[in-house]
């Protein structure tokens, strides 16, 4: 999932989400004028056992996020990246057993 934002002046922010294994990772890359390309910002991570999302700065702007809180209220547009269910992998894996049981209907099988 990505989403790209043009703050206007030539500077943009992209925000990438993917999934590496059981972590969630959101990717933050932003474009000054006088580059005219996306260069790295910032990483925030998040996993099952990771009560909150957890950042790592690069650039001096995004020193001021420590939390996601202020990041979102200053990029709500981002906000749906961010959405994460820590119960994903325990449901997949549940799926999975239910699924492996040809005795079970099948309609009693999580979708």
């Amino acid at each position: 999932m990505r989403k790209t934002l043009n703050l206007g002046n030539g500077y943009r922010i992209r925000a990438t989400r993917k999934k590496v294994g059981t972590f969630a990772v959101v990717a933050i890359d932003w474009e000054h004028p006088n580059y005219g390309y996306f260069a790295d910002a910032m990483l925030w991570v998040r996993a099952p056992h990771i009560d909150e999302w957890v950042c790592l700065n690069l650039v001096r702007w995004g020193e001021k996020y420590r939390l996601l809180k202020p990041f979102l209220k200053d990029y709500p547009a981002f906000s749906k990246l961010f959405e994460f269910d820590p119960f994903e992998e325990i449901r997949g894996a549940i799926r999975k057993i239910f699924e492996s049981r040809k005795a079970i209907p099948r309609k009693y099988v999580a979708p």
